[in-house]
């Protein structure tokens, strides 16, 4: 999801928030950009990172791959699963930005492949 309209949108359908930010130090400012980082996604970052990094040369190497689907936790363990005015989504929304993370945590997992010939 890009930080546009929509996001912003998004942002304003979780936070309860009674006003406007009046300055670039209203506290609600900080509010906002938690609630920003939590809404995001990151997969683009990710696969920069990933290919920067080289992990398939690197998983060839020791003849490991990417588990495409996770058995021990999701990829993206923090991410918000509901839409805003779902049921829980505002509680997942809350536990989120006061959990003291952010769903920027990606999860990698390997798993070993057969030498070929």
């Amino acid at each position: 999801m890009k930080a546009d309209g929509t996001v912003t949108k998004r942002i304003y359908e979780y936070l309860s928030l009674s006003r406007r930010p009046l300055t670039h130090y209203d506290t609600t400012i900080f509010k906002i950009m938690a609630a920003r980082d939590c809404i995001l996604t990151y997969d683009h970052v990710f696969d920069r990172y990933a290919a920067k990094l080289m992990f398939s040369q690197s998983a060839q190497l020791v003849r490991a791959m990417i588990k495409e689907n996770h058995t021990v936790i999701e990829k993206w363990p923090f991410r918000l699963k509901l839409r805003p005015r779902q049921t829980g989504a505002q509680e997942e929304f809350d536990r989120l930005l006061g959990g003291g993370v952010l769903s920027k945590e990606r999860y990698v997992e390997w798993k070993r492949i057969e030498a070929l010939g």
